[in-house]
């Protein structure tokens, strides 16, 4: 049943898309899969955040970062630090920042569901170093600490919450 739905879906995406937009989707996805895979991880998919009984309004659904730019970015980052995602979701960019020379990696996610997860993919990652940390409450409430010097942001939230987590970040590189 699920190769019928998974057929469909293709000649839908086909029709709606072209050729050359499919196969490029298409490459996409099992690039995707095979890194999960890889890694040990699943975290793909998106989610309502009221599916998840978030009911912050400045909270976004969850949806991935794409693996592609994930592993771009961190080509740019030669810190050591310590590594924080606001926002980690499922933990792929904190799987794949564990595999990396930080000497600790920390999720703030709002979603008790989603850091569940994030925590469970943390243990199941392979090459996973290092000390990891999920933690479940609102990413303004958060104090950033001292040592972290890689801080991620995939449109997790915006209006003042994104105002208070800039300040409580301006508020620690003072104290550094």
């Amino acid at each position: 049943m699920a190769v019928l739905k998974s057929a469909a879906n293709l000649c839908s995406y086909l029709g709606a898309n072209g050729i050359s937009a499919t196969a490029n989707h298409a490459s996409e996805r099992l690039s995707e899969a095979f890194l999960e895979w890889r890694m040990g991880i699943r975290t793909a998919g998106k989610i309502e955040i009221s599916a998840l009984g978030v009911t912050d309004p400045f909270a976004k659904n969850y949806y991935p970062t794409d693996y592609r730019s994930i592993f771009k970015a961190f080509r740019y980052i030669t810190s050591e630090g310590s590594f924080l995602d606001y926002g980690c979701g499922m933990g792929r960019v904190l799987a794949v920042a564990a595999t990396r020379p930080f000497k600790r990696v920390i999720g703030v996610e709002i979603s008790s569901e989603l850091s569940e997860i994030a925590r469970d993919n943390l243990v199941r990652c392979r090459k996973c170093c290092g000390s990891t940390e999920v933690l479940t409450l609102s990413a303004d409430e958060y104090v950033v600490p001292s040592d972290v010097t890689t801080i991620f942001f995939y449109n997790p939230f915006d209006g003042p919450v994104l105002s208070r987590v800039f300040r409580n970040i301006k508020e620690s590189l003072a104290t550094q």
